[in-house]
């Protein structure tokens, strides 16, 4: 299927990140056009999965109208048919990156209706950073939370 790719879009899936600034406006685009998929059912995450192109595929799936779970006429999903550096993409779309800091100014009298102060510079220690997915538990977010903690105090 990849050997299929027409000139115009290889052309345009192997473009580097900052020459497709111009997609950027995702209101330009319709979900219909994002996910149509050619005669085998392939769809530009599809081939941008396939081919190894990361960088097209993270700002496709930035998109939220893209589909990454549309399946090809053989029940593929592009998951399938990624390359290895886009199936680490792919496993970590909805992983979320948390700083553990802990808060050097001491002020406790925040309400929680009140959006704290902008911290200044030598207010916050950054002491780790949990990379938080779906399917992470409260109590392995907990343990992730302990671990930083007893790392940073030795």
């Amino acid at each position: 299927m990849v050997d299929k790719l027409s000139p115009d879009l290889d052309k345009l899936l192997s473009e580097s990140e900052e020459s497709l600034e111009i997609y950027e406006d995702h209101s330009l685009v319709t979900a219909d056009l994002l996910n149509a998929g050619d005669k085998d059912g392939w769809t530009l995450v599809h081939f941008a999965a396939s081919k190894g192109f990361r960088d097209c595929l993270e700002m496709l799936c930035n998109n939220n109208k893209v589909n990454v779970k549309k399946r090809d006429k053989q029940d593929r999903v592009p998951y399938d048919v990624a390359t290895d550096v886009c199936r680490e993409l792919l496993d970590n779309l909805d992983a979320r990156k948390v700083k553990i800091v802990i808060d050097m100014k001491g002020d406790t009298n925040i309400s929680s209706t009140t959006p704290p102060p902008s911290p200044k510079e030598g207010d916050e220690y950054i002491i780790g950073v949990v990379v938080v997915k779906p399917t992470l538990s409260w109590l392995q977010f907990d343990e992730l939370i302990a671990n930083a903690l007893i790392v940073h105090s030795k």
